[in-house]
């Protein structure tokens, strides 16, 4: 077995799997050009010590597993609050534009009475040219 595991091929681990076991059970290190953690810096080529809180047993991670549940209704309930913020967002976006459309009418309306307004002025002299002319 080589010095390094970052040297070795693919033969190489097959050849010495138990070392290998042994060398990552708990990692205490990890290379930071290729990934791979030991527990001894000798055997990667750019080590860097893995931070205490992440080097917790498999037993501590098996304990967290009901914590993931509370992290699954947190991203539940993240999207359902997207979902209503976006809801309410299309309903501004709606109640703007009636609005706008309500302005429009009533201008539409105004305009309306005014032509209606001049052509009832103007109805009673059309009505005597009409009666004139028969």
């Amino acid at each position: 077995m080589s010095k390094r595991l970052c040297k070795m091929n693919h033969r190489d681990i097959r050849a010495g799997l138990g070392q290998i076991h042994q060398l990552v059970a708990q990692p205490k290190f990890v290379c930071s050009s290729c990934a791979r953690s030991a527990n001894d810096k000798s055997s990667l080529c750019k080590p860097c010590l893995i931070p205490e809180q992440a080097r917790k047993p498999i037993v501590d991670m098996v304990s967290l597993a009901p914590k993931s549940q509370v992290s699954v209704e947190k991203n539940v309930t993240k999207k359902a609050l997207k979902q209503v913020k976006k809801r309410d967002k299309k309903l501004k976006k709606m109640l703007k534009a009636q609005r706008k459309l309500l302005k429009k009418h009533r201008k539409l309306e105004a305009k309306l009475a005014k032509v209606d307004k001049r052509l009832n002025r103007y109805a009673p002299q059309l009505d005597q040219a009409n009666l004139a002319m028969h």
